[in-house]
């Protein structure tokens, strides 16, 4: 059984884990493009991810294009992670993944687990080993748009 995202946020609190950001809570929305209106920019992408891409495989020497044809390269998060919740637990999970993303995987024309491993970066500033994380979600995005 899974902790309910309160229960979850408050074993979290003061951890070193930085939890993935809720888009919303309450009632889902009656309507699919109503729930679908809520995938948007990946927050964990910064505006120069492709840029940072680019340095990363040329630093790994790998094949650019060929790295590039194998990922998602799209702005957009990947999808929604929607749960049905009382207040200590998670009774229900569903994942919706974007077409686009899923596409990209299967035309990747190698299994993932053949292909080259290229490391995500962390956003400046952020201490993977730190007692508590140095970065909050709306800091990072108030980074993104200059504002400090």
């Amino acid at each position: 059984m899974f902790l309910s995202t309160a229960r979850r946020q408050q074993l979290l609190a003061g951890g070193p884990v930085l939890s993935v950001p809720v888009l919303f809570e309450g009632i889902a929305p009656p309507r699919l493009k109503d729930l679908l209106a809520l995938v948007g920019h990946s927050q964990a992408k910064s505006r120069r991810w492709q840029e940072a891409f680019a340095e990363v495989i040329a630093r790994q020497q790998l094949d650019f294009a060929k790295a590039w044809n194998q990922g998602d390269r799209s702005d957009l998060m990947e999808g929604l992670y929607l749960k049905i919740e009382t207040a200590e637990h998670t009774t229900g999970r569903i994942k919706w993944v974007r077409h686009d993303f899923v596409q990209a995987i299967l035309e990747a024309d190698e299994h993932h687990l053949r292909q080259p491993y290229i490391p995500n970066l962390l956003a400046a500033g952020v201490d993977l080993y730190a007692p508590e994380p140095q970065v909050t979600w709306a800091s990072l995005q108030a980074a993104e748009q200059g504002v400090e």
